[in-house]
């Protein structure tokens, strides 16, 4: 099988000849020629010069030659498309301003056309599938309803809950519409799959999960899909796996802390799973990259659908001849 062959097949949960292995967040510090292209170009430049953007993207498959190449962009610029302003400082990462306080500043978010909002993304892709073999997916992706209203209000969402919660599902309704739109726009580009990141839905209770952000998430697979599987992470997720698995996405994302048996047995074989192994692994040694990796393979024998990948994004500290270890275990499960 080829790359995309064994990608879109694990997504399907059908038989694979070895699971396909990518990580999250493949293109970035850790990697010399990143760090090479970051001396001279801050954050955003990157992001929104097609050209960067392209590059940054091939450059670990031009190195490790994984399943999947995922495009080089950022979650935060949907909040940016609503009129938030987006900053990036190399010293202190992402800020947005002013942060969301209550419903006027809800009311008072742009209406977006995410065709104008995102045009640098859609040149991105569709650079990357350009240069990208036909028989490789690429993965294009976006933060989840939750997570960027987390962002937007400054880390205080979950204040909302009992304070007004009908602002919170009007900010989550709005952020929906343009998500939605923007992962069409992806797949007219040229995606193969999409990944929904909800990194903060975990800090919820099932109650305000199922409440607040699953219908969110059904929202987006119902109306955002057009040709792509998706596929959704969530950290910290083990208490919310059952309706995670009813969102209709293909795929479950999970992190280090959800042991993978719990996942497979609370999941069966509703979707597939991706995951899971610790990014500290990365700065270890080439050996114990290789026990860990084999001890996953392992555990996932014989199940139809699972793609090998890290339960978080890889680290800046991760070692180049580590993740090549990560990558040739599983290229060699054959």
């Amino acid at each position: 099988m080829n790359s995309k062959e064994r990608f879109l097949a694990a997504c399907a949960r059908k038989g694979v000849d070895r699971p396909p292995v990518w990580l999250m967040r493949q293109a970035g510090r850790y990697l010399p020629e990143y760090r090479s292209i970051r001396a001279n170009y801050d954050f955003l430049e990157m992001c929104k010069t097609p050209s960067i953007a392209c590059e940054i993207s091939l450059q670990p498959w031009l190195r490790y030659h994984m399943d999947a190449v995922i495009v080089f962009s950022d979650i935060l610029f949907i909040p940016e498309a609503l009129g938030l302003t987006l900053t990036f400082r190399r010293d202190e990462g992402p800020k947005l301003s002013p942060l969301l306080k209550n419903t006027a500043d809800v009311d008072s978010l742009k209406k977006v056309d995410a065709e104008k909002a995102f045009d640098f993304v859609y040149s991105s892709l569709k650079l990357v599938r350009e240069k990208l073999p036909k028989d490789v997916p690429l993965i294009g992706f976006s933060g989840a309803p939750w997570t960027l209203a987390y962002y937007m209000t400054g880390d205080r969402a979950n204040e909302w809950i009992p304070k007004d919660k009908e602002a919170l599902k009007k900010l989550l309704s709005k952020i929906t519409d343009v998500v939605i739109d923007y992962v069409k726009l992806q797949q007219k580009a040229g995606a193969d799959v999409i990944q929904i990141f909800d990194t903060w839905a975990g800090e919820l209770s099932r109650e305000d999960f199922t409440e607040l952000a699953l219908p969110c998430l059904k929202r987006i697979v119902s109306e955002g899909k057009v040709s792509a599987p998706f596929i959704i992470y969530c950290r910290k997720c083990h208490h919310i796996l059952n309706e995670l698995a009813d969102t209709g996405a293909d795929a479950i994302s999970i992190d280090p802390d959800t042991p993978i048996e719990e996942a497979i047995k609370v999941i069966g074989d509703r979707v597939a799973i991706q995951g899971n192994l610790d990014p500290k692994l990365l700065t270890t040694t080439e050996g114990f990259v290789r026990q860990e990796v084999s001890r996953l393979l392992s555990k996932i024998k014989g199940r139809n659908g699972h793609i090998i990948n890290l339960g978080h994004g890889i680290l800046q500290t991760s070692n180049v001849e580590c993740v090549e270890s990560f990558v040739e275990t599983v290229k060699h499960s054959l």
